[in-house]
């Protein structure tokens, strides 16, 4: 078995597996309920197509019916999400931010994530 043929066969199963994950994350979670879940949600699907359209290309040696469209969709589709979603996580960092400050946490990011490895290493 060549290099290509097992990075062919990995590719199908890594799809296989994200579409799983992707609709179990989507069926059983309640991730409308919070602003990270919704980019969860919507971060798990965008990678999920763009790995299965990976993994038809490979599968059908790159040319099936329509396969520019589909990228076109998935990768243009993607690009502007992803422009949203970088959007939601300043807005989520902030608000973070903002209300450990209204706590009196006046710890910097850097301090933050140190006390919470120490805390979690067991060395407070």
């Amino acid at each position: 078995m060549t290099a290509k043929m097992i990075a062919d066969i990995a590719i199908c199963v890594l799809a296989f597996e994200q579409l799983v994950f992707t609709v179990q994350y989507v069926v059983k979670s309640p991730w409308w309920a919070s602003n990270l879940g919704k980019v969860y949600a919507l971060k798990s699907t965008l990678w999920t197509l763009v790995v299965l359209q990976v993994a038809v290309s490979v599968s059908t040696g790159s040319e099936y019916p329509g396969r520019h469209y589909v990228r076109l969709v998935i990768y243009v589709g993607g690009a502007v999400a992803m422009v949203w979603l970088w959007l939601m996580l300043r807005r989520y960092q902030e608000e973070g931010r903002e209300a450990r400050a209204r706590a009196g946490d006046t710890r910097t990011q850097r301090q933050l994530w140190a006390d919470t490895l120490r805390e979690w290493a067991g060395r407070k």
